[in-house]
């Protein structure tokens, strides 16, 4: 039971970055995590939605901006999350 409630989520949020992200296609995925937090928010032409507004969990770590960001580097679609939830946060 637990899984299939787990797939159901998965599928409920990847439709909503396919449809944040509209005509645009991703090639890549990073995580960015403690080291690296902040380095998407000075990505210039970079477009951002809220881990909430995707229905994600609250980041509450420094350094985790719980963001979903998509830039253009060179031709290639990227998708960054900036910040990930850790286990022991709930």
């Amino acid at each position: 039971m637990q899984y299939n409630l787990n797939l159901r989520l998965v599928r409920l949020v990847a439709s909503k970055i396919s449809r944040w992200l509209g005509r645009d296609k991703a090639d890549l995925a990073v995580t960015l995590g403690s080291g690296l937090g902040g380095y998407g928010a000075d990505l210039h032409g970079a477009r951002e939605i809220g881990y909430a507004d995707l229905g994600l969990p609250y980041c509450g770590l420094l350094g985790h901006a719980g963001k979903l960001r998509y830039v253009k580097i060179g031709n290639r679609g990227v998708l960054i999350l900036d910040g990930r939830v850790h286990c022991y946060e709930g």
